[in-house]
């Protein structure tokens, strides 16, 4: 939760902003220069996908479609849906919800900003989730979510509503 500016006093709210600086500056260079290879976003996208929960009774096994369109990436995947905690995830940076000796490929939290190479507003679509990452909506764009509203799902591309719709994971 960020802290409420409006109650803060100027020393504290200068302070405040000076941090803000840093934490995106920090943000640019992790999803622009770690991950400077634009087809590391392809490990990272399987990398998740791997890292899913998926349902072991399902009739199908787990699966991952990637695709590339003149509408964008868009990554599909039959997990059980995303968890508050996936979430949380999603919005640090160092901090992750896999273990130390899960078997899970990724713990570092910052693989899912690679990203932003992209796309300046990734789309994540799981079950009663359907929110994005907007660098254009503020300073902490890169690890605030933003709520996708009727409006916004309605005009995502068919094929990344019908998945989700159909219960898959979308990143798009």
């Amino acid at each position: 939760k960020l802290p409420d500016e409006a109650a803060m006093g100027a020393r504290e709210l200068a302070s405040w902003r000076e941090n803000k600086k840093t934490i995106v500056n920090s943000l640019r260079t992790l999803s622009s220069q770690i991950y400077s290879a634009t087809a590391r976003i392809l490990y990272e996208l399987i990398q998740n996908a791997d890292d899913c929960a998926f349902d072991a009774d399902a009739d199908e096994p787990p699966l991952l479609l990637i695709e590339c369109s003149a509408d964008g990436l868009v990554a599909f995947h039959n997990e059980k849906g995303f968890q508050p905690k996936d979430l949380y995830a999603m919005c640090q940076v160092g901090e992750s919800s896999k273990a130390a000796g899960s078997g899970k490929i990724g713990r570092k939290g910052i693989g899912f900003k690679s990203v932003f190479k992209l796309s300046a507003t990734p789309h994540v679509l799981s079950g009663a989730f359907a929110f994005c990452f907007a660098q254009s909506s503020g300073m902490l764009g890169y690890i605030t979510p933003l709520r996708l509203g009727a409006f916004e799902l309605d005009n995502l591309p068919d094929a990344v509503r019908a998945a989700w719709r159909s219960g898959r994971t979308v990143i798009y």
